[in-house]
Order: C-alpha cells, then sequence, then structure tokens
C-alpha cells in the first residue's frame, strides 16, 4: 500500500496520529525491497518512538509503537524533506541493518540517489551494492532497480514478476 513519497505521507497525516503507544505494530511489506526509501526513512524519523520487534525475507517488518509518534512527522511527512536530510536518514536506517536486509536498503539509497542526481548516479550506486552482496534475495531486487533505473518503474515490475515466475 506504501508505494510513493506521497502515499506515504497520507498514511502518516491520515492514519498513524490513531496508533496507540504501548498497543499498535507497524507492518512494513516494503521495508525490505530495495526501491522504496520513503519507508526507511519514516522509521528512522519515528525512530526514537518504535521498537524494530522482526523481519522476514522476501516479507514484512514489524515495529512496535512505545512511544507517542511526534507530531511534526505526522503532519509534514518526509516527501518535503531537503535529499541531504533524507540521504541522511538513509544511512541511519542502512547502519542500523546488516546481512540482505542492509543490501536491500542501500538498493533503496540508490533509487534515492537516482530521484536526485539522475540514472547514472543510481546505477552506480547499484553496482556497488552488486560488489558487496551476494545474497540472491538482494540481487534478484538489484536486477529489478537496475532495469527500472533504465527504462521506468511500471515495464519493469512487469519483467520482474516475468523472471520470479519463470524460475
Amino acid at each position: 500500500m506504501d508505494k510513493s513519497w506521497k502515499i506515504n505521507d497520507a498514511l502518516l497525516n491520515d492514519f498513524f496520529p490513531y496508533l496507540v503507544p504501548g498497543r499498535s505494530v507497524i507492518v512494513h511489506q516494503d521495508y525490505g525491497w530495495g526501491s522504496m526509501p520513503w519507508i526507511p526513512i519514516t522509521m528512522e524519523l519515528l525512530a526514537d518512538s518504535v521498537r524494530w520487534v522482526d523481519g522476514m525475507k522476501a516479507g514484512s517488518h514489524v515495529f512496535y509503537l512505545e512511544r507517542e509518534l511526534p507530531t511534526e512527522v505526522l503532519r509534514n511527512g518526509v516527501l518535503g524533506l531537503r535529499y541531504e536530510e533524507k540521504l541522511r536518514l538513509m544511512e541511519s536506517a542502512i547502519e542500523r541493518r546488516d546481512g540482505w536486509t542492509r543490501g536491500m536498503l542501500e538498493l533503496s539509497r540508490a533509487t534515492l540517489i537516482a530521484d536526485q542526481h539522475g540514472s547514472a548516479a543510481g546505477l552506480e550506486e547499484v553496482a556497488d551494492v552488486a560488489e558487496q552482496h551476494s545474497d540472491p534475495y538482494v540481487l534478484t531486487c538489484l536486477e529489478y532497480v537496475r532495469d527500472a533505473l533504465q527504462t521506468d518503474s511500471t515495464a519493469a515490475g512487469v519483467r520482474h514478476g516475468q523472471r520470479i515466475t519463470s524460475r
């Protein structure tokens, strides 16, 4: 559901205010998918309020809401943040994780870089991730991100689905 910067901000504004500290959990299906930087950036902004519980490979990541969420983040979202702040938050998210999740967040960083500096810069970052990670799940996502940066995300999504089903 959280498939764009705008949808992410709408969720923060419209739904997150109703979460209850000590009772609510946030389940992000795509936290560990390497082309949606707004999700880890958001969770970094909420880091003082949530605790990471667990993440399932090729699946959801769960965060437990321990404290009130910052009103400013809920109201303003992440789309309007300066690029440097988004990159800083992305780096912080990467530092918190290891293994395949780290590789996926590094791919999200590549997407963020491409949004700011163009596809060539994003593809350089993707090449760096390819050199550092051998996990098949990371490499599958890497194929998708590379394809999306070279063409467009819709066509890349179709090809990604075809690759997955033909394996």
